[in-house]
């Protein structure tokens, strides 16, 4: 089914997302790059997370019914989100790094964090790098690599994802999840939520943001009418795409945006096919 042919609206994109075939073991050793089995359920949770930070939530969106269609997703300490990308490296926000220390706990495999944590996969941060072009003030190169302090089990619930190589063109379906706020200063949602945007072009991401750059380490994705977006809590989880071949990549991470599904602002997200370099490197630096 062609990715042009589907319909954006809740439960016809969801449906194909969750038909999709995820076979992909993320960047393993000997492995190589390839798509996976989107028989995967959300990840995590963090002890009881620290609520003193602003969450982003996914506003407009659906409760996920399986972990199994969000199975790279985890949770870190209660404030983002983040994408398993190998058996032992999570992929987030560079300004969710920030706030993490060593040892903080990231959950993987359940929808609930708060509720689930005796069903959860649990591992700890043990290293971590920020790209070093990071800079907060513009949120350019918002990406950071954790390593956890031993390798995931993998099962239906817990997989990597495979990365995005190439963007996507404009309306392209793309998907994201989180545990951030339901809506704009409203309430944290303790269950995993999705919802399904169009990614727009650059320049007319640009044109809604004049005063900050939205350069080619990122993209953007949402209506101009708003109501469907991310938002605080959601930062650092993945934002994904299929392709017509029902292969799932993660195209990027969630990264910033003003307010939270407003008209004529949309989610800008880190992208991870200009950063392929950093991803690569820093995996190999943390092992």
């Amino acid at each position: 089914m062609k990715l042009s042919a589907i319909v954006l609206n809740g439960v016809s994109a969801f449906d194909m997302l969750s038909g999709t075939s995820h076979k992909c073991g993320g960047l393993n050793p000997k492995e190589e790059l390839r798509i996976g089995d989107l028989n995967n359920e959300l990840m995590s949770i963090e002890e009881r997370m620290h609520m003193s930070l602003s969450t982003e939530k996914i506003v407009g969106g659906r409760q996920v019914d399986d972990i199994k269609n969000w199975n790279w997703i985890g949770q870190l300490g209660g404030y983002c989100g983040g994408s398993l990308v190998a058996d032992d490296m999570f992929l987030t926000a560079a300004h969710c790094c920030e706030s993490t220390r060593i040892g903080q706990t990231v959950y993987f495999g359940v929808l609930n964090p708060w509720e689930d944590q005796g069903k959860a996969q649990k591992r700890k941060v043990s290293e971590m790098l920020n790209h070093p072009d990071f800079d907060r003030p513009t949120l350019t190169h918002d990406i950071c690599m954790i390593k956890l302090d031993s390798p995931i089990d993998q099962d239906r619930n817990v997989r990597p994802i495979c990365l995005a190589d190439s963007a996507s063109p404009k309306n392209t379906p793309a998907y994201v999840a989180g545990w951030g706020l339901t809506s704009e200063g409203g309430p944290q949602s303790r269950d995993l939520m999705e919802v399904s945007v169009p990614i727009v072009t650059n320049k007319e991401c640009q044109n809604a943001y004049s005063h900050r750059p939205v350069d080619d380490t990122m993209f953007c994705a949402g209506k101009k009418e708003g109501g469907e977006d991310g938002c605080q809590g959601d930062s650092g989880g993945p934002i994904v795409t299929v392709d017509g071949d029902g292969k799932v990549s993660l195209a990027g991470v969630v990264s910033w945006g003003v307010g939270c599904a407003r008209p004529g602002k949309f989610g800008v997200y880190s992208r991870v096919d200009t950063q392929l370099d950093f991803i690569h490197w820093s995996i190999q630096t943390l092992r």
